[in-house]
């Protein structure tokens, strides 16, 4: 006798859920993007010289948590001197001293930014920065390499976050 196909499809429904009803629910996490501010600021000046390290809570540095997924450092700036050359720093806060020249760090260990010490003949200063850091405390900071004289003062509008997933 042949079969009744929606018969043989409500038994095979009853099964399903006759099996699904000893399991237990299933959820998923949300995982959301989350930014956090560390600078925003306009027309600040940074005199020749000398270092300006972004410190939004007060403690000298930046702290990446440990349970974050994908970290990221994003810096976008504008030096309204440009003639004056001032670059943009992530070092980790161990290996920070205020007291080194910034120079020293390129290419060093642990170092995020710069990655390579000078420009090439035709390239332009970068003004805007995405690097992924590990988790842990990262120094932050411009720097003004030229010497420390009133025409050497250069004036930085910039925005600096960080962003995770969690």
């Amino acid at each position: 006798m042949p079969s009744n196909p929606s018969k043989d499809v409500l038994w095979l429904l009853a099964v399903l859920l006759a099996a699904g009803a000893g399991c237990e629910q299933q959820t998923f996490a949300s995982i959301d993007k989350h930014t956090v501010p560390l600078a925003n600021f306009e027309r600040q000046e940074v005199p020749g010289h000398q270092q300006m390290v972004l410190d939004p809570q007060g403690t000298g540095y930046v702290q990446v948590p440990s349970d974050v997924i994908h970290p990221e450092f994003i810096a976008h700036w504008t030096n309204l001197k440009r003639e004056i050359e001032v670059d943009f720093y992530v070092v980790p806060y161990e290996d920070y001293d205020p007291q080194k020249p910034p120079e020293q760090y390129v290419g060093g260990d642990g170092v995020l930014w710069p990655r390579l010490g000078g420009l090439a003949f035709g390239e332009s200063r970068p003004t805007e920065i995405h690097v992924h850091p590990h988790a842990g405390r990262w120094v932050l900071f411009f720097y003004n390499s030229l010497d420390n004289a009133p025409a050497n003062t250069a004036e930085l509008s910039a925005q600096v976050d960080l962003n995770f997933w969690k």
